[in-house]
């Protein structure tokens, strides 16, 4: 229970923050009031991609501890995000880290969470020093529901 209401609270803090981060991410030189941009790779892929996050100058000192999280709140998308984890930014300011993207998002502020869709989302780090996008795309190995017809079966 305790983590639990401790990812509500920062996931909070990280939902006010939404302007500021998508803008940031959206810049690739960054700006001087919001994060600097991560390098995400992929930037785009279904629920259970492997993303590796890399970023410079992500912590407010060298050498600290981060919280990175993974949230969705813009136009589309699911509402909601989760804890990537602490991160360790080195003494250079670098900080380096792989998620494999969830297929639910915690709620915050009471509200959103659920099943992840389509749409856009965003790494950032508790404090806000560094942001990137990511988009979600479906998974189009298996259709989301079956298809209409009726199959033809010989033999």
């Amino acid at each position: 229970m305790r983590r639990r209401t401790a990812a509500a609270g920062v996931l909070g803090a990280v939902a006010m923050l939404i302007p500021s981060a998508t803008a940031g991410a959206a810049s690739s030189s960054g700006n001087a009031g919001g994060p600097k941009p991560f390098s995400i790779t992929p930037d785009h892929g279904a629920i259970g991609t492997l993303v590796h996050i890399s970023g410079s100058g992500c912590g407010a000192e060298p050498a600290q501890t981060v919280l990175l999280a993974f949230v969705g709140g813009g136009r589309t998308g699911t509402e909601g995000g989760v804890e990537v984890g602490q991160v360790n930014v080195g003494p250079n300011g670098k900080l380096a880290a792989s998620f494999r993207i969830p297929a639910r998002l915690d709620p915050f502020h009471g509200g959103g969470g659920g099943p992840v869709r389509p749409g856009s989302y965003f790494f950032q780090t508790v404090p806000p020093t560094c942001a990137g996008s990511f988009t979600v795309t479906p998974d189009m190995a298996a259709p989301a529901r079956p298809l209409p017809g009726r199959p033809n079966f010989t033999g």
